[in-house]
């Protein structure tokens, strides 16, 4: 009888179960870290705009556009 190589059903569908398990717990930790990417980006727009008032108002006289 000659050997045959690779992987039985069974292997393949632990491996398919494995990956399943993994991929649910990395989901959360994907969205949360999404989250808090959107934040710090609207954080950051929020301070370009207090930045770009204040130096209108220097420019322009201390009057608020």
């Amino acid at each position: 009888m000659s050997q045959r190589r690779g992987f039985t059903l069974v292997e393949l569908l632990v491996v398919i179960a494995i990956l399943a398990v993994l991929a649910a717990l990395l989901f959360p930790v994907f969205t949360t870290a999404r989250q808090s990417s959107a934040a710090s980006v609207c954080a950051s727009n929020l301070r370009q705009l207090s930045k770009a008032t204040l130096l209108y108002t220097h420019d322009y006289d201390e009057c608020f556009p």
